[in-house]
């Protein structure tokens, strides 16, 4: 399992469906917006929108999720950056 995972090979669920286990890729801030937009516009069809743009169904359900509580600067990458203090 564990040679197949690492080599994004394709695996078997129970229900018999293959699917390959990948890394999802990196997205530009308008690529995440556009990706939301997208999936709302399919009434939350996550894996549609995970095929059509090639990234993880569990980041487009991740996205959607932000968008939907804080609008589109919730999409923001705030990794590596230095939170500001405040005093």
């Amino acid at each position: 399992w564990v040679k197949k995972y690492n080599g994004h090979s394709s695996l078997k669920t129970y229900k018999g469906e293959a699917k390959a286990m990948t890394k999802g890729r990196s997205t530009t801030w308008q690529e995440r917006i556009d990706i939301v937009l997208y999936c709302l516009a399919h009434h939350h069809d996550y894996q549609k929108t995970a095929d059509q743009y090639q990234v993880s169904y569990q980041q487009v359900y991740q996205w959607v999720k932000k968008y939907e509580v804080g609008g589109q600067d919730a999409l923001q990458d705030g990794r590596g950056e230095k939170k500001l203090l405040r005093s």
